[in-house]
Protein backbone atom coordinates (compact mmCIF):
# COMPACT_ATOMS: atom_id res chain seq x y z
CA UNK A 1 0.00 0.00 0.00
CA UNK A 2 1.21 3.27 -1.15
CA UNK A 3 0.83 7.18 0.53
CA UNK A 4 -0.23 10.18 -1.54
CA UNK A 5 1.86 13.95 -1.48
CA UNK A 6 -1.13 14.29 1.47
CA UNK A 7 0.27 11.60 3.61
CA UNK A 8 -2.90 9.27 2.57
CA UNK A 9 -2.94 5.47 1.97
CA UNK A 10 -3.66 4.64 -1.90
CA UNK A 11 -4.26 1.34 -3.09
CA UNK A 12 -2.85 0.53 -6.81
CA UNK A 13 -5.29 0.32 -9.10
CA UNK A 14 -4.78 -1.08 -13.12
CA UNK A 15 -7.62 1.21 -14.97
CA UNK A 16 -8.59 -0.02 -17.99
CA UNK A 17 -10.61 2.17 -21.06
CA UNK A 18 -10.18 -0.81 -23.89
CA UNK A 19 -13.61 -1.98 -24.78
CA UNK A 20 -11.78 -5.65 -24.72
CA UNK A 21 -12.98 -8.18 -22.59
CA UNK A 22 -10.06 -8.85 -19.98
CA UNK A 23 -8.85 -12.04 -18.12
CA UNK A 24 -8.60 -11.38 -14.89
CA UNK A 25 -5.37 -10.76 -13.41
CA UNK A 26 -4.58 -8.66 -10.33
CA UNK A 27 -1.35 -9.23 -9.83
CA UNK A 28 2.08 -9.12 -11.96
CA UNK A 29 4.62 -11.14 -10.89
CA UNK A 30 8.61 -10.43 -11.32
CA UNK A 31 10.86 -13.79 -11.29
CA UNK A 32 13.55 -13.50 -14.04
CA UNK A 33 15.12 -16.65 -12.37
CA UNK A 34 13.69 -16.51 -8.65
CA UNK A 35 10.57 -14.66 -7.37
CA UNK A 36 11.57 -10.86 -7.22
CA UNK A 37 8.55 -9.12 -6.53
CA UNK A 38 4.85 -9.80 -6.90
CA UNK A 39 2.48 -6.38 -7.66
CA UNK A 40 -1.23 -7.35 -6.90
CA UNK A 41 -3.59 -4.56 -7.60
CA UNK A 42 -7.19 -3.68 -8.17
CA UNK A 43 -8.48 -3.87 -11.56
CA UNK A 44 -10.69 -1.41 -13.00
CA UNK A 45 -13.03 -1.33 -16.30
CA UNK A 46 -14.58 1.51 -17.02
CA UNK A 47 -17.04 -0.02 -19.39
CA UNK A 48 -18.25 -2.18 -17.17
CA UNK A 49 -18.93 0.66 -14.77
CA UNK A 50 -22.49 2.40 -14.99
CA UNK A 51 -22.39 6.09 -15.24
CA UNK A 52 -25.38 6.94 -13.21
CA UNK A 53 -23.84 5.31 -10.12
CA UNK A 54 -20.92 8.50 -9.97
CA UNK A 55 -22.91 11.24 -10.92
CA UNK A 56 -24.06 12.24 -7.48
CA UNK A 57 -19.83 12.04 -6.05
CA UNK A 58 -18.24 14.95 -5.92
CA UNK A 59 -15.00 13.84 -7.57
CA UNK A 60 -13.32 15.07 -10.10
CA UNK A 61 -11.94 11.60 -10.93
CA UNK A 62 -15.33 10.49 -11.54
CA UNK A 63 -16.27 13.28 -13.56
CA UNK A 64 -13.44 12.64 -15.60
CA UNK A 65 -14.05 9.16 -16.16
CA UNK A 66 -17.84 9.41 -17.01
CA UNK A 67 -17.51 9.70 -20.78
CA UNK A 68 -15.54 6.24 -20.51
CA UNK A 69 -18.19 4.33 -18.42
CA UNK A 70 -21.10 2.68 -19.79
CA UNK A 71 -23.87 3.86 -21.38
CA UNK A 72 -26.20 3.46 -24.22
CA UNK A 73 -25.89 5.69 -27.35
CA UNK A 74 -29.11 7.26 -27.09
CA UNK A 75 -27.89 8.13 -23.07
CA UNK A 76 -25.09 10.75 -24.91
CA UNK A 77 -26.74 13.92 -24.23
CA UNK A 78 -28.03 12.74 -20.70
CA UNK A 79 -24.37 11.72 -19.38
CA UNK A 80 -23.01 15.26 -21.35
CA UNK A 81 -25.71 16.74 -19.16
CA UNK A 82 -25.16 15.01 -15.26
CA UNK A 83 -21.02 15.77 -16.41
CA UNK A 84 -21.65 19.44 -16.63
CA UNK A 85 -23.94 19.45 -13.00
CA UNK A 86 -20.93 17.80 -11.40
CA UNK A 87 -18.49 20.44 -12.67
CA UNK A 88 -21.05 22.96 -10.74
CA UNK A 89 -20.85 21.01 -7.73
CA UNK A 90 -16.88 20.08 -7.69
CA UNK A 91 -16.14 24.08 -7.68
CA UNK A 92 -12.28 23.27 -9.13
CA UNK A 93 -10.07 25.77 -9.98
CA UNK A 94 -11.04 26.88 -14.12
CA UNK A 95 -7.19 25.18 -14.88
CA UNK A 96 -8.34 21.85 -12.90
CA UNK A 97 -11.83 22.46 -14.67
CA UNK A 98 -10.55 22.73 -18.47
CA UNK A 99 -8.31 19.75 -17.62
CA UNK A 100 -11.11 17.50 -16.24
CA UNK A 101 -13.38 19.00 -19.00
CA UNK A 102 -10.67 18.12 -21.91
CA UNK A 103 -10.62 14.30 -20.65
CA UNK A 104 -14.45 14.27 -21.00
CA UNK A 105 -14.93 15.50 -24.46
CA UNK A 106 -11.88 13.41 -25.99
CA UNK A 107 -13.74 10.53 -25.09
CA UNK A 108 -18.14 11.60 -25.78
CA UNK A 109 -18.59 14.10 -28.78
CA UNK A 110 -22.19 14.98 -29.36
CA UNK A 111 -23.24 16.08 -33.18
CA UNK A 112 -24.76 19.13 -33.84
CA UNK A 113 -28.23 17.39 -33.25
CA UNK A 114 -27.14 16.14 -29.89
CA UNK A 115 -26.13 19.73 -28.63
CA UNK A 116 -29.38 21.44 -29.39
CA UNK A 117 -30.66 18.40 -27.24
CA UNK A 118 -28.49 19.51 -24.83
CA UNK A 119 -29.23 23.17 -24.72
CA UNK A 120 -33.37 21.74 -24.52
CA UNK A 121 -32.40 19.80 -21.60
CA UNK A 122 -30.45 23.08 -19.75
CA UNK A 123 -34.00 24.68 -20.20
CA UNK A 124 -35.19 22.42 -18.22
CA UNK A 125 -33.15 22.21 -15.02
CA UNK A 126 -32.93 25.15 -12.45
CA UNK A 127 -32.05 28.10 -14.42
CA UNK A 128 -29.27 29.27 -11.47
CA UNK A 129 -27.74 25.66 -12.10
CA UNK A 130 -28.17 26.69 -15.93
CA UNK A 131 -26.56 30.00 -15.17
CA UNK A 132 -23.22 28.57 -13.94
CA UNK A 133 -23.34 25.32 -16.91
CA UNK A 134 -23.47 28.20 -19.30
CA UNK A 135 -20.98 29.94 -17.88
CA UNK A 136 -18.28 27.37 -17.39
CA UNK A 137 -18.94 26.08 -21.32
CA UNK A 138 -19.00 29.87 -22.80
CA UNK A 139 -15.16 30.41 -20.78
CA UNK A 140 -14.19 27.35 -22.99
CA UNK A 141 -16.42 28.52 -26.37
CA UNK A 142 -13.88 31.08 -26.03
CA UNK A 143 -10.75 30.58 -24.84
CA UNK A 144 -10.78 27.97 -27.93
CA UNK A 145 -11.52 30.39 -29.85
CA UNK A 146 -8.69 32.47 -29.33
CA UNK A 147 -5.81 29.92 -28.90
CA UNK A 148 -7.84 29.17 -32.98
CA UNK A 149 -6.72 32.90 -33.46
CA UNK A 150 -2.99 32.40 -32.00
CA UNK A 151 -2.34 28.65 -34.04
CA UNK A 152 -3.85 30.59 -37.28
CA UNK A 153 -1.79 33.64 -37.02
CA UNK A 154 1.27 31.80 -35.81
CA UNK A 155 1.27 29.10 -38.85
CA UNK A 156 0.11 31.27 -41.77
CA UNK A 157 2.15 34.82 -40.22
CA UNK A 158 4.78 33.62 -38.37
CA UNK A 159 3.53 35.95 -35.51
CA UNK A 160 4.47 35.76 -31.94
CA UNK A 161 1.52 33.18 -30.03
CA UNK A 162 2.19 35.00 -26.99
CA UNK A 163 1.92 38.52 -28.25
CA UNK A 164 -1.08 37.70 -30.62
CA UNK A 165 -3.01 35.97 -27.48
CA UNK A 166 -2.41 38.75 -25.19
CA UNK A 167 -4.48 41.13 -27.42
CA UNK A 168 -7.38 39.14 -28.78
CA UNK A 169 -8.24 38.53 -24.81
CA UNK A 170 -9.21 41.88 -24.43
CA UNK A 171 -11.76 41.11 -26.95
CA UNK A 172 -14.23 40.73 -24.30
CA UNK A 173 -17.44 40.70 -26.14
CA UNK A 174 -18.17 37.01 -27.45
CA UNK A 175 -20.11 38.42 -30.56
CA UNK A 176 -16.78 40.44 -31.48
CA UNK A 177 -14.60 37.55 -31.22
CA UNK A 178 -16.78 35.27 -33.26
CA UNK A 179 -16.23 38.08 -36.29
CA UNK A 180 -12.12 38.49 -35.17
CA UNK A 181 -12.17 34.67 -35.97
CA UNK A 182 -13.97 35.30 -39.63
CA UNK A 183 -11.93 37.91 -40.23
CA UNK A 184 -8.72 37.11 -40.39
CA UNK A 185 -9.19 33.69 -41.34
CA UNK A 186 -9.77 36.00 -44.68
CA UNK A 187 -6.83 38.43 -44.11
CA UNK A 188 -3.79 38.19 -46.40
CA UNK A 189 -1.04 39.88 -45.05
CA UNK A 190 0.11 40.13 -40.82
CA UNK A 191 -0.52 43.87 -40.55
CA UNK A 192 -4.34 43.35 -41.84
CA UNK A 193 -4.87 40.49 -39.30
CA UNK A 194 -3.18 42.91 -36.05
CA UNK A 195 -5.25 45.42 -37.39
CA UNK A 196 -8.92 43.60 -36.84
CA UNK A 197 -7.76 42.55 -34.12
CA UNK A 198 -7.25 46.35 -32.89
CA UNK A 199 -10.63 46.83 -34.19
CA UNK A 200 -12.09 44.65 -32.12
CA UNK A 201 -9.71 45.68 -29.23
CA UNK A 202 -11.00 49.40 -29.46
CA UNK A 203 -14.80 48.55 -29.63
CA UNK A 204 -14.88 46.29 -26.82
CA UNK A 205 -13.65 48.92 -24.58
CA UNK A 206 -16.32 51.36 -25.76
Amino acid sequence: MGFSEKGKKGLPTLLFQCKLELKKQEQLPVNPNQDVLCFRFFKLELKKLFWREYIHHNNPVAAALLSKMGYRQEEKVRVKLEFLRMLTRLKCDPARMELIAGFFEAYLKLSRQEEEQLSQELGRIDQREADIIMQITTSWHEKGKIEGICKFMTRRFNADADEIREKVQQVTNPEFLDVVMEEVFAADTLEEAQSIIKRAVGKSLQ
